[in-house]
């Protein structure tokens, strides 16, 4: 497969002999690859060394729009995504504030008969909520 840079996946789009263009799940990444008459490429980096790998695959989406390609397939065979996102991370870290201010008494605790009163006050007995 050969390494192409930008201008030559923009040539040889504008003058139509790309016949598919595919986001190619690598591990965590992903790789703009495209088909020609002339074999198969994918998008080098700055250097022209070695594939171009996103680490989030709107990048790579938002740079084929630039470049006037709105057509794209995504592989996702061999994705492997990362162990943990952003959201993970936050949600480990709402959970850890709760459990620290549990500790520490600066979070309100009720107790079963408080839970009833509160469930009953506000029309919830009965229910699992």
């Amino acid at each position: 497969m050969k390494l192409l840079d930008i201008a030559a996946l923009r040539a040889s789009y504008a003058a139509g002999s790309v016949s598919s263009v595919v986001l190619h799940a690598v591990k965590a990444a992903f790789e703009v690859r495209w088909t020609t008459a002339q074999g198969a490429a994918r998008l080098a980096d700055s250097d022209g060394n070695d594939g171009w790998r996103f680490q989030d695959a709107s990048e790579a989406l938002l740079l084929l729009k630039e470049l006037g390609i709105h057509a794209v397939q995504v592989d996702i065979s061999a994705w492997q995504p990362a162990a943990e996102s952003a959201y993970d991370d936050w949600v480990k870290a709402k959970v850890e504030a709760s459990l620290a201010s549990l500790r520490d008494g600066t979070n309100k605790t009720y107790s079963p008969a408080e839970w009833a009163e509160i469930r009953a006050a506000r029309g919830w007995a009965g229910k699992i909520v």
